[in-house]
């Protein structure tokens, strides 16, 4: 699987605008490469 810079930083910035709950921001990524 190969996941573009642009495309990882949109889920970024989508994971941020959805929750500023500390913490969520890092869970998120992970999810994100784990996948």
């Amino acid at each position: 699987m190969s996941v573009s810079a642009t495309e990882l930083d949109d889920a970024l910035r989508i994971l941020r605008d959805e929750s500023n709950a500390p913490g969520s921001e890092i869970r998120g990524t992970a999810q994100v490469a784990g996948k």
